[in-house]
């Protein structure tokens, strides 16, 4: 299994809304909230599944 992060340019609901649309778009799954959530979708090389979990908000104020 792999790892990796993402840096969004946004706050973690506009995360989940973008990411819902584009997996949904192409026939998948994305299922999740603002905290964590899964998603699922075939692709021409075979399926892609995985998790993902917030690390930090964007929008939140920096210490």
């Amino acid at each position: 299994m792999a790892s990796f992060n993402i840096d969004y340019p946004g706050t973690s609901s506009q995360f989940v809304v973008n990411s819902t649309k584009a997996i949904q778009n192409k026939g998948g799954i994305f299922q999740g909230n603002a905290n964590s959530g899964s998603f699922s979708l075939q692709t021409l090389i075979g399926a892609v599944k995985g998790n993902y979990k917030v690390v930090s908000d964007p929008s939140s104020p920096q210490t």
